[in-house]
């Protein structure tokens, strides 16, 4: 490993990168939902509102960015019933998950949250 130049190496930084902001991330969510610390005043429905919310600025920004505006309305006017259909369910099955995923990690500490995350991703993947 010590003779492999660094160039292949970029891609453990951004695995690094990735594990701190993933622990940072679970550590604070599991301290505005712990029962015991209510350091905030909300319902696991508000926090999955939320969630989902401000993860639609950086998807909207890199829209922009990218141009893709202005393919929207093609988009929607190519839409069938069963499209609908599918981009409706899509977005409750989303949020499901979401409302899901707060519950389950105001009930058990952040360590077995973060275990039960990366569990599931790698039962995603091998399945």
């Amino acid at each position: 490993a010590s003779k492999m130049p660094k160039e292949n190496w970029a891609g453990a930084e951004w695995v690094m990168l990735n594990m701190v902001l993933a622990v940072g991330d679970r550590l604070l969510q599991r301290l505005m939902l712990a029962k015991d610390q209510h350091p905030v005043e909300i319902s696991k429905t508000g926090v999955t509102l939320l969630n989902n919310l401000e993860g639609m600025v950086p998807l909207l920004l890199v829209a922009w960015l990218k141009g893709e505006f202005h393919e929207v309305p093609q988009a929607f006017a190519h839409l069938t019933a069963a499209g609908w259909g599918w981009v409706l369910s899509s977005c409750v099955v989303g949020a499901g998950i979401s409302y899901s995923g707060i519950w389950a990690q105001s009930m058990i500490s952040a360590t077995s949250f973060l275990v039960l995350v990366n569990a599931n991703k790698f039962f995603v993947i091998f399945l």
